[in-house]
């Protein structure tokens, strides 16, 4: 049989299930993974045996062991033959077992150390590889070989996520059965690594064991022999005597006569082929292997392994007190990585920078530890920041950590949300199981870019990938909180939070805020916020919302401003200076009644962040209510329309400035495109929105929208308020036109307006 109709048999029978195969490799197998043929090995050992004993013991040694039809030809390979004849085909390998055995006669161990040594560090050539592809597939998962070596199962470990049954020894063929569904490698003459058989004592028979175990393997499986030459007594002979559906025995020459003989009483077929890994490298389609998933199957482990190991380096880096033994172990450790992670466990920031330019010197085309750097300054230097991530993507652009490391810093400082967002979809397609990225870009899409219902979805991914990665569990929780979806779980995950990270001041304050604007449970508010201020008394957000809370809750303004101050020198040029300036704003108008001063902190907001509608909106109505200044204030509007022009709070507060001076045309549009744009999403105080959007058609156009009153009294009903917004304009609007029922909407502006929250 030619090669092409075996491949085309085996493609049928994938097709049609109809036939099982098993492997028998011999040593030829393993020629192309460097490992010498038992035919090499004699010849190398026959001069061994010459020099160690004499003509006479040598002969003596042929003449009791070689059969006589093969001694000239035994003496010939020698050099020893003096008169007669020899075949020049004579195969000297034919009696390895009987050269093994004199060669290492005297100390057999030596035997077993020489051959240790041969199959030291060789690794599985292609054909392994494609041969793992297909036993990993359970249909073809037998292999059953006469070589000590662990090529198979090196590849299978390699090219594959499956683990072998190995059955190394005679004692362990107990275990051999055709239903198991893992890859089965069956050493017949044992593993290297359990006394294995070489001479010809112990090659003569098969175990009774073995035997057991393959009889019940032929009934279902067909052998495929490569690289096998039967020149071992034990396999060739129980060949010959159990019982084969048939038997394919590839071979790059003509094999001998006793092989043929077998394969013909087998009703089996003699198939040429060029090498082992020829032969395999052509079966791939036959198989149902593709050389493209080898590749890529290689790319992804190693990259995996390489991650796995770092990640747990990390751990235990993050988790270490700082030892300087630790640091200099690892900076002896020629990966810039795990150097930077050095930097890490460093907790002074001027001996930090250090270990990083010291890096740097040393790695200098390392994109990595260059993003590593820059993330060190993004507090301190946001301009060095940016030049050191944008040279980092130069050296390495498709480094998902870089990407994404670099995704997060723009989003705090906010750039362009266009940026920002390719930046984190290319990370996470890079690194889609990172849940660091996935958990900042949830929170990017429900800040930035206000697309609730796809920020949940990263949200869910993240838990999904980690459920218990308590930044991820944080974030959700922030989430849940803000958007007002689900009060009572968003409380359950900021206990899970604290309860995983019981010193994380971060996730205090955000339950204390939490217990503040949604439980208003006091008592528990402060004592949170004193909790997380113990812990990190530097902490700007705690701080300014500590403030928040002494000024509207406990009334205690001079401790409150003195705590603004406190977080707005903490913040340093961190972005959450901020919201601290806004809320410190807040204080100055309604406290301190100074006007002016208010004014210059919310120009600094927008100095800042001149592209944020949320600080827009929050000058514009600073303007409205306190400086009277309509115009300024609607060109604030219009611009934070050309920003986000959908965004739902900016709608209502545009149309009620509208409404106050007497535009209601535009009011009505602006009311309009608030109910439209935002159908069916989330949005943050969605009710309250639409509460303040029916009470303007109900105060003002009441003609047209008959029913808005109905619609409000559902709204008040259910709970929602408005809360702090001032109705007193278009009350006046109102009465001016004649409202049917002015009372009912007077009492309704009150009952909208109940009290005042800050930024959270």
């Amino acid at each position: 049989m030619d090669k092409k109709s075996l491949l085309d048999i085996i493609n049928k029978n994938r097709d049609e299930k109809f036939d099982k195969y098993c492997f028998i490799l011999g040593a030829g197998a393993s020629v192309a993974s460097g490992i010498p043929t038992g035919a090499e090995l004699v010849k190398r050992w026959i001069p061994v045996i010459k020099d160690r004993y004499s003509e006479d013991d040598i002969r003596i040694w042929i003449n009791e062991t070689i059969p006589e039809l093969d001694r000239n030809n035994f003496l010939n390979s020698m050099g020893l033959l003096e008169k007669g004849e020899s075949d020049s085909k004579f195969n000297p390998a034919k009696y390895y077992s009987l050269v093994y055995k004199k060669r290492f006669e005297y100390v057999p161990d030596e035997g077993y150390t020489f051959l240790e040594k041969e199959m030291s560090g060789k690794n599985p050539s292609c054909g392994y590889a494609i041969l793992a592809k297909i036993l990993e597939n359970e249909t073809h998962n037998i292999v059953i070989t006469t070589n000590f070596d662990s090529l198979t199962e090196d590849a299978l470990f390699i090219y594959t996520n499956k683990k072998p049954l190995v059955i190394g020894h005679g004692s362990l063929a107990g275990y051999i059965r055709p239903d198991i569904k893992r890859p089965i490698i069956i050493k017949i003459h044992h593993d290297l690594l359990f006394n294995p058989r070489n001479t010809s004592d112990e090659t003569a028979a098969l175990d009774y064991s073995f035997k057991e175990g393959l009889r019940l393997i032929f009934k279902f499986y067909t052998p495929i022999v490569i690289g096998y030459g039967g020149n071992d007594g034990s396999l060739m002979n129980f060949l010959k005597e159990v019982e084969l559906r048939s038997i394919y025995w590839l071979s790059r020459g003509e094999p001998d006569s006793e092989i043929i003989d077998l394969v013909n009483k087998k009703n089996g077929f003699v198939v040429k082929i060029p090498s082992f890994d020829e032969f395999f490298i052509e079966s791939t389609k036959s198989f149902g292997v593709s050389i493209d998933e080898i590749l890529n199957f290689l790319k992804e482990s190693s990259a995996k392994r390489e991650e796995v190991f770092k990640d747990q380096v990390e751990k235990t880096i993050r988790s270490s007190t700082g030892s300087p033994e630790i640091i200099e172990i690892l900076k002896s450790v020629k990966d810039p990585y795990i150097y930077g992670l050095i930097s890490y466990i460093e907790k002074d920031y001027n001996k930090k920078e250090a270990i990083l330019i010291d890096g740097l010197s040393r790695f200098p085309d390392s994109g990595e530890l260059m993003a590593t750097y820059a993330k060190l300054l993004e507090d301190k230097n946001e301009d060095k920041a940016i030049e050191l991530y944008d040279k980092a993507l130069i050296l390495q652009p498709n480094n998902g950590y870089i990407i994404g490391s670099y995704a997060i810093f723009l989003f705090r400082i906010g750039e362009s949300p266009e940026k920002i967002e390719k930046l984190y979809e290319r990370a996470i397609k890079l690194l889609p199981e990172n849940k660091d990225f996935i958990s900042s870009y949830a929170t990017f899409l429900h800040h930035v870019k206000k697309d609730t219902n796809k920020a949940d979805i990263f949200y869910k991914k993240a838990l999904e990938l980690s459920p218990n990665h308590a930044v991820s569990v944080a974030n959700y929780a922030n989430f849940l909180h803000h958007t007002g979806l689900e009060i009572e779980k968003a409380e359950h995950y900021y206990i899970k939070s604290i309860n995983l990270e019981p010193n994380n001041s971060a996730f205090l304050g955000d339950y204390a805020g939490f217990l503040l604007y949604i439980k208003k449970d006091y008592e528990k508010v402060e004592e949170y916020f004193i909790r997380a201020l113990k812990i990190n008394p530097d902490d700007p957000i705690n701080l300014g919302n500590y403030a928040c809370f002494l000024q509207e809750i406990k009334k205690e303004f001079d401790k409150a401003e003195d705590y603004f101050c406190k977080a707005i020198r903490a913040t340093k040029n961190n972005p959450v200076k901020t919201s601290v300036l806004c809320n410190y704003a807040s204080f100055v108008i309604k406290v301190r009644k100074d006007i002016g001063k208010a004014d210059k902190l919310y120009k600094e907001c927008l100095d800042r962040y001149p592209l944020s509608v949320e600080y827009m909106i929050i000058y514009g109505d600073f303007l409205i209510s306190d400086m009277k200044d309509y115009g300024k204030a609607k060109s604030i509007y219009e611009k934070a329309l050309q920003v986000d022009p959908l965004n739902a709070k900016l709608l209502s507060n545009y149309a009620k400035l509208e409404i106050e001076i007497g535009e209601f045309m535009r009011a009505e549009e602006l009311i309009e495109i608030a109910f439209k744009g935002n159908m069916g999403k989330k949005i943050k105080g969605e009710l309250e929105i639409k509460l303040e959007l029916w009470f303007f058609r109900y105060a003002i156009f009441f003609k047209k929208y008959p029913n808005a009153g109905e619609n409000v009294k559902k709204l008040l009903d259910d709970g929602v308020r408005s809360n702090g917004k001032v109705f007193t304009g278009v009350v006046i609007k109102s009465e001016k036109l004649n409202h049917p029922d002015i009372v009912h909407v007077k009492k309704l502006a009150k009952l909208i307006s109940e009290e005042e929250q800050f930024i959270k």
